[in-house]
């Protein structure tokens, strides 16, 4: 049968009690009641619902209506790995500025050299990130947090 319902579980780290800041902008939210199925052929699905059971599919992505923390008290980091990636630096300014003007987070950082910029050992502190740092990195090659190979900065 292929992948099994469970296998695509995500965790919870408990009940979400904080409001989503973003429905002051009348964002619409994800409902958590849906999936997204893995298969769309109903070959593949009709074992499960002959056996009354969920078929596998995975939860989807959005913003929901209730978050898992306060994010005026909230510390974010990201970290990119992974080889080449045209507009990652898009991806970058677009996650910062969403976490600071849409969530009300204050500190972003950055950390540098992929996951080598998570281990303290490694030297790379990380980046402090702010939408003045990220306001033009969209017009730059290379990734705001990985520069140049052998640069300590």
């Amino acid at each position: 049968m292929g992948l099994q319902p469970d296998t695509l579980t995500v965790a919870k780290l408990g009940e979400a009690t904080f409001p989503s800041p973003l429905r002051l902008r009348g964002e619409h939210f994800v409902d958590d009641a849906h999936r997204v199925l893995t298969c769309a052929d109903t070959a593949e699905l009709q074992p499960f619902l002959e056996a009354g059971k969920m078929p596998p599919a995975f939860e989807p992505a959005g913003p929901r209506s209730q978050i898992f923390f306060d994010p005026a008290h909230l510390t974010c980091g990201l970290v990119t790995c992974g080889g080449l990636c045209p507009g990652l630096n898009n991806v970058i300014r677009s996650i910062v500025l969403t976490l600071t003007y849409a969530y009300g987070v204050s500190q972003i950082v950055g950390f540098r050299y992929g996951y080598a910029g998570l281990a303290s050992s490694s030297g790379f502190a990380p980046m402090r990130l702010t939408p003045e740092i990220v306001e033009n990195i969209h017009e730059h090659g290379r990734s705001l947090l990985s520069p140049r190979a052998g640069r300590r900065n």
